[in-house]
This record gives structure tokens, C-alpha cells and sequence, in this order.
């Protein structure tokens, strides 16, 4: 057949091909371009998106509700079941819908050809989704088993790491966390489990996608022997199905991986339907004045109220100090004055005493300008001092940046030194003293102090003390300490309630 454009004597021929061959290249090319973009590209730019997204949507739910939530579950879902995600878009989705094609045009084109043919290739097919169906069905509790399972080793392995240094100190090192090697013991029996039962059925569905090709080569001397289709036709449909045959049984074993990875939108689905704070998008009111009427507060599983028909009146400007024996919810009504949760029954209102508003009719991003708060376990980011105090805003300037930290009495750093995780290589007082900092930057004109200076040494706790008279000059202050130590710059009034 080639011949002619091998001996030269048919060039135009041999050219024709060359052209047709080159312009199938290019073809292949410009369809294979947007393919991976809208594969890859795009399923990752999307994967990014919905981590901020997810991440935007936690920052906005109250106190109580991340309280309830495991800081592993969260870190799991913003990166491995994101990640399962982009596995499931870039990989699994893709090799499904084109073995689904594959198999529907091979369908389709056998049907026209011959049906009896079509009906002896495919006839296992409606057996073969019967036993997916089954397994999907099976596997569901099991796979929310093994992934809960994970979880718990997650969570036991990161408790482990953060206490090497309290195993250390008691002699025992880690052999003695015994929580963490029954964690992934469990993990090991949970991942056994549903791998044994779930591919002994995937490996039947296979068998029956396969069976197929048996039955059709079984048929196919019939249909030679009738004269339905030579030899050589008989040949070509038997390759045409046998080359169908991987993408079925890819399908069989993608469309499992498929349903265990749904696991992982199940997660991130609940975290997005978890109900943020409400609030209506007006203004903020004039002045700063705040007022508690009747405000109770019970915590989800707490059998008694922490607040109890709290009612008090904190004028703008003046400096408050809330004290009281531990347990006796003064951190609570911190909380519930920023905002960071709501009451279970009462009001809190803000504003001039004639323009009042109440909380709950404010949004709760524009409600945050209010207020800036130190609590008495401080966050600070592995960076630089500057970024620890301005927490990325760049708007602010060097000076004002200095300004703050001298005000506060960060004489033990620059603004450009750096700070280890957690803060770690900082002193208590030092931490503490850096969170002022970012208060006397943003200049709310209501600050909240949790116990700043319960745990400091005198040195720490005198530095802290002036730190907090700096701020006591700018606004309404208020301090909750388990004892009252007044800072020399500012008065200081004695809340008395029964918390």
C-alpha cells in the first residue's frame, strides 16, 4: 500500500500525508492546551480559592463555635481534603468521563453495526454498577470510621510533638503516651478494614466489566458460522472492544476512589454550613459608650449559667477593672462585650446613651473597629516584630509602628526582629507587651485586657502596668485581674458585680 510513496512514484501522496499529519499535531496541540489549563490550572486556582474562602468563613463564626471545633479538623480540611479535591478534579473526574465515553461510543457504534454483538459485549455491564452500588453502600460508615480514625491520630500526633518537652521533664519520654500508638493502631485496623472489603467487590465488578470479551469471542463463532460477519470484521470488533476493556475497568476502581473521596466535600461542607455571627451592615454609632442589660450566658454544655442578669453601664473614656474569683465568668463577659459571642438572653448596646445600637443590629466585621483586646494567652506568628504588631497591614509607617512599640515599652526589640512560633523566644511579659503594642496601633477606642499581668514577674509586671496606663489615655480600658494592682497614670474604677 505504500509502495508508491516509497518508490517515488506518487510524491503528491506521500506530501498529502506529511500535511495531514503535521496539521493533526497541531490540532492535537491547540485541544490539549485549554484541557490542561481547565484540568490543572484551573482546578488548583479554584483549590486556593476555596481554601480562603473557608478559612474567611471561619474567622467569621463566634467563640463558642470554635471552641466546639478540633484546630486538627480545621488544618485537615484546609489542606488534605482540599487536596483530595484537587485530585478528584485534576485526575479522577477527567479519566471517569472519558471512560464513560469511551464506553458510550464503543456502545453506539456496535449497536449500529450489530446489536447482537453489542448485547453479548455488554450484557455484564448492568451487574458489574449493581456491585459498585452495593460496595458504595457498604463502605459509607466505614469510610466515616476510617476518617474519623485519622483525625484522632492527627489530633494525638500534634498533642504529642507540643508536649515532648513535659515527657522530657518527667522522665518519661514517649513511650508512655500510649493514647498515640492505640491512635494508629486503630488507624492501621481502620484502613485494613475497608481496603479488604471494598476491593474483593471491586475486583468482582471488574471481572464482570472483563467477562465481556469472553462472551463475545464465545458468541463469535455463531456469528461467523451464520454469515452475520466474516473473519476479518469479527477480528476488528474484538480489538475495537478489547481496547474499551481499560477504560471500564479503570472506571471500576476510579468511581470507589471517587465515593471515599466524597468524604472529603462532606468536611468541608459542614464547616461552610456552620451559621456565622449576624448583624445588619449599618454604620457604626457615635461614642463608645457601653451598656448591659439583663445579659445571661450559658455554655453549650454547662448546666448553669457563667453570667446571670448582668446589667452595668461603662461610660466612654473610663477605665474599668472587672475582678472576681477564677471560674466566676469574667473572661466570659470579655467576650461577650467584644463580641466574640452572643448572650444567651439579654442585650448589649454601644454608642451615646440617645443613639444607642444594639450589638446584634450591627455587622459584626464593622463592630470589631471598636475594639482591640489582650488576652492573658497571647498569638504571635512566626516573623518579624513589625508584622507581629501591624498583623500584616501595611498602611501603617515605620514611625508609627516605632511609636508603638516604644509606648508600650518594647525596649527588648526592634521592629524588624524576628519572632520564633508562638512566640517562644520571648518571655510572657515580652508577649504580652507586643499585643499592647498592636492595641495602641489601631487606636480603638475600646480596649479589653484578660488577666495581662496574672502570671508576670514584678519586672514584667511593672513594664506591662505602663504599657496599659499608655492605653488608659486613649479610651475606655477594661482590665479583668484576679488582684488589682492600679497603674500610676490612669484611675482605675472597681467594678462590683456578682459574677
Amino acid at each position: 500500500m505504500f509502495s508508491p510513496w516509497l518508490d517515488g512514484s506518487e510524491p503528491e501522496g506521500l506530501a498529502v500525508a506529511a500535511c495531514a499529519a503535521a496539521a493533526f499535531m497541531l490540532l492535537s496541540y491547540f485541544i490539549a492546551v485549554p484541557g490542561y489549563r481547565s484540568t490543572y490550572i484551573d482546578t488548583y486556582r479554584q483549590s486556593v480559592a476555596g481554601r480562603l474562602q473557608l478559612a474567611e468563613h471561619i474567622r467569621k463564626l463566634s467563640a463558642e463555635q470554635l471552641a466546639g471545633l478540633d484546630p486538627e479538623r480545621i488544618s485537615r480540611s484546609m489542606m488534605n481534603d482540599f487536596a483530595d479535591l484537587e485530585t478528584v478534579c485534576s485526575h479522577l473526574l477527567p479519566e471517569i468521563c472519558s471512560a464513560v465515553f469511551v464506553c458510550l461510543l464503543v456502545a453506539a457504534g456496535l449497536t449500529i453495526y450489530n446489536w447482537q454483538i453489542a448485547l453479548c459485549f455488554f450484557c455484564c455491564i448492568p451487574a458489574a454498577f449493581l456491585i459498585l452500588r452495593a460496595v458504595v453502600r457498604r463502605s459509607g460508615s466505614m469510610t466515616d470510621t476510617q476518617r474519623k480514625t485519622a483525625l484522632e491520630a492527627s489530633s494525638n500526633l500534634s498533642e504529642f510533638i507540643s508536649g515532648i518537652a513535659t515527657f522530657k521533664a518527667n522522665c518519661m519520654g514517649g513511650a508512655k503516651f500510649s493514647r498515640l500508638t492505640d491512635s494508629f493502631e486503630q488507624l492501621r485496623k481502620q484502613s485494613l478494614r475497608l481496603e479488604v472489603t471494598m476491593m474483593p467487590f471491586a475486583l468482582m465488578a471488574m471481572s464482570c466489566m472483563g467477562s465481556g470479551i469472553g462472551i463475545l469471542v464465545f458468541a463469535g463463532q455463531y456469528f461467523i458460522a451464520s454469515g452475520t460477519v466474516t473473519p476479518v470484521e469479527f477480528l476488528c470488533v474484538t480489538l475495537i472492544a478489547a481496547r474499551s476493556i481499560v477504560p471500564m475497568l479503570t472506571f471500576s476502581v476510579e468511581f470507589l476512589e471517587l465515593q471515599y473521596f466524597a468524604g472529603s466535600a462532606k468536611k468541608i461542607r459542614e464547616l461552610m454550613m456552620m451559621k456565622q455571627m449576624e448583624g445588619k451592615s449599618a454604620g457604626l454609632p457615635e461614642g463608645s459608650d457601653l451598656q448591659l442589660d439583663r445579659v445571661c450566658y450559658r455554655y453549650p454544655s454547662a448546666a448553669k449559667d457563667a453570667l446571670s442578669n448582668v446589667s452595668l453601664s461603662i461610660p466612654a473614656g473610663t477605665s474599668v477593672a472587672i475582678v472576681g474569683p477564677s471560674g466566676g465568668g469574667k473572661s466570659t463577659l470579655l467576650r461577650l462585650i467584644a463580641r466574640c459571642m452572643d448572650p444567651t438572653s439579654g442585650q448589649l448596646m454601644i454608642g451615646d446613651p440617645a443613639s444607642a445600637v444594639c450589638y446584634t443590629d450591627l455587622d459584626p466585621e464593622e463592630l470589631n473597629r471598636k475594639f482591640s483586646i489582650v488576652f492573658q494567652n497571647t498569638v504571635l506568628f512566626n516573623g518579624s516584630v513589625r508584622f507581629n504588631v501591624t498583623l500584616g497591614d501595611e498602611s501603617f509607617t515605620r514611625e508609627q509602628v516605632e511609636n508603638a512599640l516604644k509606648t508600650a515599652r518594647v525596649d527588648f526589640a526592634t521592629q524588624d526582629d524576628l519572632i520564633a512560633e508562638y512566640g517562644q523566644n520571648l518571655s510572657g511579659g515580652e508577649r504580652q507587651r507586643i499585643c499592647i503594642a498592636r492595641c495602641l496601633l489601631r487606636k480603638a477606642p475600646v480596649v479589653l485586657l484578660d488577666e495581662v499581668t496574672s502570671s508576670l514577674d514584678v519586672w514584667n509586671s511593672r513594664a506591662t502596668q505602663q504599657a496599659i496606663s499608655s492605653l488608659a489615655g486613649s479610651g475606655t480600658v477594661i482590665v479583668i485581674a484576679n488582684r488589682l494592682q492600679s497603674p500610676t497614670t490612669t484611675e482605675l474604677y472597681l467594678l462590683k458585680t456578682d459574677l
